[in-house]
This record gives C-alpha cells, sequence and structure tokens, in this order.
C-alpha cells in the first residue's frame, strides 16, 4: 500500500515468516478513506471484514489477513 507502513508483530512476523498477516498505518487514512476502500475493494479476492470509517479498514487478500489503520498520533 502506497504511503503506509508495516508495524509491529506483523512486520516481524513477515520477516520470519511466522504468519500471513500484514498490517499498514497510513496516516491520512481519514482523508483517503473511500478511496482506499474503493481501492482494496477491486483487488482481485479481497473480502472485507470490519470497516469503521475513517478510522479502519480489515480484511482478506486471498489467504492473508490485512488491515489498514489511521495513526494514532504523529
Amino acid at each position: 500500500m502506497p504511503k503506509a507502513v508495516l508495524v509491529g508483530g506483523s512486520a516481524i512476523a513477515l520477516f520470519a515468516a511466522l504468519r500471513v498477516s500484514h498490517d499498514h498505518v497510513v496516516a491520512d487514512l481519514r482523508d483517503r478513506f473511500e478511496v482506499l476502500l474503493d481501492a482494496v475493494e477491486r483487488e482481485g479476492p479481497w473480502l472485507t471484514n470490519r470497516v469503521r470509517p475513517g478510522r479502519l479498514i480489515l480484511g482478506r487478500l486471498g489467504d492473508i489477513e490485512t488491515g489498514l489503520r489511521q495513526l494514532a498520533a504523529s
């Protein structure tokens, strides 16, 4: 995801090949929420699991659990 940062346990797990899950923190998710939600929903086998407008998009892209979250503090 452009302009997003892979964070926390997900980054470590990806590096260590422990699980298939990716979480991204986006500094301007509030401003680009509809655009980003539309973009992920257009991606092949995307399944939206949970949405909190302006704050959170959780879903599954094929076998990968993934999420976009609004950066809490800068």
